[in-house]
């Protein structure tokens, strides 16, 4: 079976030639560390950045996938390795509030379309209208977490081991998503979704591509990190290299 063949299974009617949906791909430095920070359970080192990749959608709009496909990988690269937590996850809404709070799993690195844990959305945290739950520097004010309805996504030809191991430098797939059929809104009015959370002391680059639906059940958009074909729309934000 082939991606194309899962798509047709999600809920879109229609492709816009006009596209609009997105707009904006940004990241965010969510926590960095000059020390190294050691546990029981988990060591990372210094001079790690913590970056979450977000989504910026127009009003009504709603990320319905992320994927890769012939001719468009979705892959992250750093050019040391992830930082992968003990306690950790693979998929942002997998996450337990116990495991965020438990050794360093709150930076561990995953893949989410909008969650952050079983019962957070992640938003930046210049958007954290209600403190932290943690006590790390720089996180003890606001956690870029807020409470709602998390959606559980489908996973497809996605080998997520990548996300437990300790010396991985590249995730990248050909033929694989992670997708809500009904699509994910952001927590907020900004209307901005969480697509990604790494860790390392390298230096990251990326290539996403997304899937969006368009207002009122009216069909979808597809954008693209390069070479858009048919009415696949260019994005040139969803591509990147530090």
């Amino acid at each position: 079976m082939k991606l194309m063949f899962l798509f047709c299974l999600l809920y879109v009617l229609s492709i816009s030639a006009t596209a609009q949906g997105i707009e904006d791909i940004f990241i965010e430095e969510y926590f960095q560390t000059s020390t190294i920070l050691k546990n029981n359970l988990d060591s990372i080192p210094a001079g790690s950045v913590t970056y979450r990749i977000y989504a910026d959608l127009a009003p009504g709009y709603k990320l319905q996938a992320v994927y890769g496909i012939s001719g468009h990988p979705l892959f992250f690269k750093t050019t040391t390795t992830f930082f992968s937590s003990r306690v950790g996850s693979k998929l942002g809404n997998r996450i337990n509030n116990s495991s965020l709070e438990l050794e360093y799993g709150m930076l561990d690195t995953w893949l989410t379309i909008g969650a952050a844990s079983h019962t957070h959305m992640g938003i930046p945290k210049k958007d954290d209208p209600d403190g932290s739950i943690f006590d790390i520097i720089s996180l003890n004010k606001k956690d870029g977490l807020i409470p709602g309805t998390v959606s559980k996504p489908n996973v497809y030809n996605l080998t997520l081991d990548f996300f437990d191991r300790r010396d991985s430098s590249e995730f990248i797939t050909h033929d694989g998503v992670i997708s809500v059929g009904a699509g994910v809104s952001g927590p907020t009015k900004d209307n901005i979704v969480l697509v990604a959370q790494l860790t390392t002391n390298g230096k990251i680059s990326f290539e996403i591509n997304l899937q969006v639906l368009k207002p009122n059940g009216s069909g979808y958009e597809r954008y693209v990190a390069r070479n858009p074909k048919d009415k696949e729309v260019l994005f040139e934000k969803l591509s990147y290299k530090q």
